[in-house]
């Protein structure tokens, strides 16, 4: 390699690099004795204070646990920090515990979920006020941060360990210096007179000096706040779903149906408030650099800053003059021009929480890792964090420092979450409308200009990310139906779930509502279609046996064989190459249900292998034909996979071919765990891929029939749930959805996510209906079950509204 100063650059850190982890190490063998249990950590933020406060945390955890011995491991954020993790997974010398993020790979592969362990309490939160409380409910954000929470996988798999808010801070001197008083600004016409006196000042004194320093990674930190809090009205009349909040998937989707758009009066008064905010801040900010804004505040070229409370320690550390934080001064119902949009009290919003740590799916101490993230998230624990990092914490009850108190969320209030300015949480529009902020926010810039732009080409950029969120969402079904899959075969027949722990139904619908949403956007497209090809209806073929008690039980597949089982536990592991090879080393095992058994785990870790080739899936579904004819527990689970293979791993799909197998599954094996998990995906191809010509309730009524043959609870839940998204979807009568929510939670197998907007969903439904007392009592019952929701004070507003 050519010797430049960039290699010798990269040299250089990399073997500071090497030399840092070797002292780490070194230091873990020293200090870990024959009697000590050993656990590391690794984190990624490197701002003044969190070092400290991670290890002041660590000091008080082994003063009460002295057999375990904690290693922070701090590492450069970015590129550098997950590829260090993702190496160290991969390897096997991962850390115990390590700060990741939801949208970075392989979480599922290396990580394991806590969903289990955040529903019972903390147990260092004894002799607290949080005694006793569940540990997820211990969080000021009740655990709904993305992070916490993985949609997708609908499970929880991390904790938090601060919040994350913007403020404006601000120099105390400079400002009273300017305006003769060193108070912020209350209102938002407060705001823009400051922003005045401080050009006139700057002017007069012939200085280098602007009202706010802001840059790329700081201008959106208060503009999402903007945009919602103008389109509160909007997103109400939009909240086709009946949620009480709007979530991103919901703003492009209603996009493309034509529900709103940039000349919608909410949203262009939202772009003009976003047009006078970038006129108080540093010319050019979009582009600049977050040193490059923080630079410019403390060398007093700034009196205010687009400031994150993450950077509170370093401005504290930088700044040499006294510095205080003020929230954003949001135009209220008061405000001459924004009044008529603005509805309060406002909420800022949904809290995020950070620091998010994940638990290695591969520790040997497990149960010390987890006593460890429980001691760090107590109340005592979040205390010693919170006044050593100046962060704000994330654990309930706990006093912050003085400087985070500054950064208090206002949570009481109107907040429908929809930010309409990236009306999709993707890359491709994302990117398209950053990259034209400066028709906007440029010297040059307009609403209308930039309105001009968006109108002509945001559709497509939408499209274009749901495209990918399609792609996503089916990377993770496919990967979840081996696992789970594998999760059945692991467990004792008798104890088996009622229906597979697949990807739930919501975000298997997603997936074709997704579709159908691009599809209808498209001109010339039916209303009713998802794709532009007709299909057949899937109806069972003449000769299918119809259901009946004798063929109803069958023989489980467990033949006890350890090996067999060693390759279960590889496939629901995500490690489908080791299953592969387990299961193939049995082939021909002379015991003829281990061989069948085997052949069957061969099949399902074909669809896992990566990657993935049209060859291996073509063998996999040669497997299952051989299979599904049989008399044991392998053929319904074939014939189950018959249909997931023509339903999604295939590169075609054939959605006929998959309603054919898994109606002839449901008739053959009417009580297998596999027919009645194939009854709410059947469900949704009746809804949204097959006989597309007839219109949506009368596919809708298709899928309904389906519920004769529910044998479970959960089974019956899966589809009633499905029936009422797809009600919403097609916009027919929101209150034909009451009862397929109302037996949905009747039946009690909804988890803790889906229950929380079924009970607004019945509650906002059967208000509508006009059955008042119906409404309050799930309006109560939601805040029973939801102490931290934000939604809360809207929901208390209808309560009251409706008891009177």
């Amino acid at each position: 390699m050519k010797f430049t100063l960039k290699s010798a650059g990269l040299s250089v850190l990399a073997g500071a690099y090497l030399v840092s982890a070797f002292l780490v190490f070194r230091h873990v063998e020293r200090d870990a004795g024959p009697d000590r249990v050993t656990i590391r950590i690794s984190q990624w933020q490197l701002e003044s204070g969190v070092r400290e406060a991670i290890n002041a945390v660590i000091r008080r955890y082994e003063q009460i646990n002295p057999h375990v011995h904690v290693v922070q491991i701090a590492v450069p954020g970015g590129p550098i920090y997950y590829s260090w993790v993702l190496t160290q997974m991969a390897g096997g010398t991962g850390p115990d515990l390590a700060e990741y993020n939801w949208t970075s790979p392989d979480i599922a592969r290396y990580f394991q979920p806590i969903s289990a362990d955040v529903m019972a309490p903390n147990p260092y939160n004894r002799g607290t006020p949080l005694e006793g409380v569940p540990w997820r409910d211990t969080f000021i954000d009740g655990m709904t941060s993305p992070d916490s929470f993985i949609d997708v996988l609908h499970e929880y798999y991390s904790v938090p360990m601060d919040t994350h808010l913007s403020r404006i801070v601000y120099n105390r001197p400079l400002l009273k210096t300017i305006t003769g008083r060193d108070e912020p600004p209350r209102t938002y016409r407060e705001m823009l007179a400051v922003c005045d006196q401080v050009r006139a000042y700057a002017k007069a004194h012939r200085l280098n000096l602007v009202p706010m320093a802001n840059s790329h990674d700081t201008k959106d930190l208060l503009a999402w706040v903007m945009v919602v809090e103008m389109t509160g009205r909007l997103s109400e009349r939009i909240d086709f779903q009946h949620r009480l909040k709007i979530f991103p998937q919901d703003i492009g989707q209603t996009y493309l149906r034509g529900d709103w758009n940039y000349d919608t009066p909410e949203v262009a008064a939202a772009l003009q408030e976003l047009k006078e905010y970038g006129a108080m801040c540093t010319p050019g900010f979009w582009e600049l650099e977050r040193d490059t804004a923080v630079t410019e505040f403390a060398n007093e070229r700034a009196v205010m800053i687009v400031a994150p409370s993450w950077e509170a320690t370093n401005l504290l550390a930088l700044c040499p003059f006294g510095i205080a934080a003020f929230p954003f001064p949001y135009p209220d119902q008061t405000d001459p021009v924004y009044g008529r949009y603005a509805r309060g009290p406002f909420s800022e919003g949904q809290l995020t929480t950070g620091l998010p740590v994940y638990v290695n799916r591969s520790t040997k101490h497990r149960a010390e890792a987890m006593d460890f993230l429980h001691f760090m998230t107590s109340q005592e624990g979040s205390a010693i964090f919170t006044q050593v990092s100046n962060w704000p914490p994330a654990t309930v009850g706990v006093k912050p420092s003085a400087f985070a108190s500054q950064f208090k969320l206002q949570s009481e209030g109107y907040c429908w979450f929809g930010n309409y300015i990236y009306p999709t949480p993707d890359y491709d529009s994302y990117m398209f409308i950053a990259t034209h902020m400066p028709a906007l926010w440029g010297a040059n810039g307009s609403v209308e200009e930039f309105q001009k732009l968006l109108r002509a080409e945001v559709g497509s950029h939408i499209r274009e990310d749901f495209r990918h969120d399609v792609v996503s969402g089916l990377d993770n079904l496919l990967r979840e139906d081996t696992a789970a899959a594998a999760r059945v075969e692991l467990g004792p027949p008798a104890r088996r779930p009622e229906v597979l722990p697949l990807v739930t139904i919501t975000n298997e619908t997603a997936i074709y509502q997704t579709r159908a949403a691009i599809a209808m956007s498209l001109p010339g497209t039916s209303p009713y279609r998802a794709d532009g090809t007709a299909t057949s209806s899937g109806r069972p073929e003449a000769g299918v046996r119809p259901a009946s008690a004798g063929n109803a039980a069958t023989a489980p597949a467990k033949t006890g064989d350890p090996d067999l089982a060693a390759g279960w536990q590889a496939l629901a592991g995500y490690r489908a190459k080791d299953a592969l090879e387990i299961f193939d080393r049995k082939l021909g095992a002379a015991d003829p249900a281990a061989a069948r058994e085997a052949r069957f785990g061969h099949g399902i870790a074909l669809l896992a292998k990566q990657p993935v080739s049209p060859a291996q899936i073509e063998e996999a579904r040669r497997i299952f034909a051989e299979l599904a004819d049989g008399g044991d527990d392998c053929a319904p689970g074939a014939r189950f996979f018959l249909g997931r293979i023509a339903q999604h791993h295939q590169d075609t799909p054939d959605p006929a071919e998959a309603a054919r197998q898994y109606r002839q599954l449901v008739a053959e094996h009417p009580d297998s765990i596999w027919a009645q998990t194939a009854l709410s995906r059947l469900a949704i191809l009746e809804i949204y891929a097959l006989d597309l010509q007839s219109p949506p309730e009368t596919r809708i009524g298709e899928a309904e029939k389906l519920l004769q043959d529910a044998r479970t609870p959960t089974a019956e839940s899966e589809l009633h749930v499905a029936l009422a998204n797809a009600i919403f979807f097609y916009r027919l009568p929101a209150v034909d959805a009451l009862p397929h929510l109302l037996a949905a939670e009747r039946l009690g197998r909804l988890d803790w996510a889906a229950r929380t907007e079924v009970l607004v969903q019945i509650a906002e439904l059967s208000r509508l209906a006009g059955d008042r007392p119906q409404a309050a009592r799930f309006y109560r019952t939601f805040l029973k079950e939801n102490p931290i929701d934000l939604r809360r004070y809207i929901v208390k507003e209808r309560l009251a509204a409706v008891e009177k």
